[in-house]
């Protein structure tokens, strides 16, 4: 949800809240069952779910074989950056100018390189964390049904509140049964 509609709907929460405690109320509401309204830390259940987890130990094992990897490649320019200069004073100018420009066509090719498998990793990563948000969609939506719950908001558009909305522990319990793992599959580039 974006700011904007965010704000939005905190100024119409707001208003009604205002109106209610006024006691204007249509007349259709003055019958109806209160609203049963439920809180969920997303961000919460990501960082402490097992599935959440197990996605930061193999992005963190991913992002590690990748630096690994662009330390080995820029070692080697480094490398053959140190050549050209020792060679300098012995190759023909266009000789030395042909090295140089090869040069840099490889760094070139390794800043793309690394652009592409960065743009893979974030892919990889949004993979997986949309597998585990399809799970705490499905837990909700049971949740809903089973608890007579109304509407489920996310702690990020809650300004103040009771604690006992909240049922991102309840969440995490069945998150962890259901999905105690993720397997990454990496994208693109990797």
């Amino acid at each position: 949800m974006n700011v904007t509609r965010a704000s939005r709907l905190l100024v119409c929460a707001c208003m009604l809240m205002a109106g209610m405690s006024l006691g204007l109320r249509p007349a259709s509401a003055q019958h109806m069952e209160p609203t049963v309204i439920a809180v969920v830390d997303l961000q919460h259940l990501m960082r402490e779910s097992k599935a959440g987890q197990t996605i930061e130990s193999q992005m963190e094992q991913l992002r590690q074989n990748f630096a690994n990897s662009v330390a080995q490649r820029e070692d080697a320019l480094r490398q053959e950056e140190h050549d050209i200069q020792e060679q300098a004073a012995l190759l023909a100018p266009d000789v030395l100018a042909e090295r140089r420009r090869q040069f840099e066509e490889k760094v070139v090719e390794l800043q793309r390189d690394v652009r592409t498998q960065q743009q893979s990793l974030e892919q990889t990563y949004a993979g997986g964390v949309d597998q585990v948000r399809q799970v705490i969609i499905e837990i909700l939506t049971h949740m809903i049904e089973e608890r007579g719950i109304d509407l489920v908001l996310s702690q990020t558009a809650v300004l103040v509140g009771s604690r006992t909305l909240d049922i991102t522990n309840d969440v995490l319990a069945k998150l962890d049964q259901q999905l105690p793992s993720v397997t990454l599959t990496p994208q693109g580039g990797n």
